[in-house]
């Protein structure tokens, strides 16, 4: 990148040092085409002549600075003096300087485009939080409503109950959720299956999960991926005080879905064991009758 800037400079100031090579070697064949063949006898000539002048090389011992009366030749004054003003103390010492600056700027730029990577690659693990991140994001992405999510997420269902059996045990949602294509793999470990299942709550008798505790279960998920993808913007990005507003109330308002469905998993948990309870106790009554 750096290279490439610099060689383009080095074109632009060639250009720009055959801008002024061109007339002035046009004015050499015209003023010493007959006192100097030598150097300006022809125009191709003339444009080595005017180059090795750039160059700092003695060219002119044909010309007579100075006739033999004692008078100042003009032309030839004027032709050098002129020259090397406009090429070698202007023209070079600024196409240097933009040599150097633009080599600067590829420098910096590069360097600021790694940064900005790096800065990029960090936020993106500090976004991968969870396992199922990579699921959860392409679930958020591409459903359109409730119906469409519950859709979903039952033909999710389907394709990891490998055995079809209607439910899934930790070993069988481990092992094929690393056969869905995401990058990174999901390797989900025993952690992450009870964090998933809310401690096993979610879960039925054996440990293993219906079509239905599923749904719910990535439902909570899904839930708690947009409220970290929130906090993410909120600490990350640098947008207006409105959208920053919008954002922190967009992640009230999913903190208190998501604790509202956890109250409601609770309650049912709680129905549940309460009807286990009186079903125990109706079938002691029968015992002792």
């Amino acid at each position: 990148c750096c290279g490439s800037a610099s060689v383009l400079a080095v074109g632009r100031g060639g250009r720009r040092v055959l801008a002024v090579a061109t007339p002035d070697a046009i004015m050499g064949v015209n003023f010493f085409g007959e006192s100097a063949p030598a150097a300006f006898g022809a125009y191709d000539v003339a444009f080595v002549t005017v180059f090795t002048m750039t160059a700092g090389n003695y060219w002119d011992s044909a010309i007579p600075r100075i006739f033999d009366d004692g008078s100042l030749n003009y032309s030839y004054a004027v032709f050098t003096i002129s020259y090397f003003v406009v090429v070698n103390w202007t023209l070079l010492q600024v196409t240097v300087a933009i040599l150097l600056n633009n080599f600067v700027s590829a420098i910096n730029l590069a360097e600021s485009e790694a940064e900005v990577a790096a800065s990029a690659d960090k936020q993106s693990k500090e976004l991968l939080r969870n396992t199922l991140d990579p699921l959860l994001e392409r679930m958020t992405i591409d459903y359109v409503d409730d119906t469409d999510l519950t859709l979903r997420l039952r033909g999710l269902f389907e394709v990891l109950d490998s055995d079809g059996s209607g439910s899934l045990s930790f070993q069988e949602l481990c092992e094929e959720l690393k056969k869905l294509n995401f990058s990174p793999c999901i390797h989900l470990t025993n952690s992450d299956f009870s964090s998933f299942t809310q401690d096993g709550e979610l879960c039925g008798k054996g440990g293993e999960l219906d079509s239905m505790q599923f749904e719910a279960a990535m439902r909570i998920q899904l839930r708690q991926f947009a409220g970290r993808r929130l906090t993410d913007f909120l600490a990350h990005a640098h947008g207006s005080e409105a959208e920053r507003t919008t954002t922190q109330t967009l992640k009230l308002l999913a903190g208190e879905a998501l604790a509202a469905e956890k109250r409601e998993l609770e309650i049912k948990d709680s129905l549940g064991k309460v009807q286990d309870g009186l079903a125990e106790v109706t079938d002691l009554r029968r015992d002792v009758a």
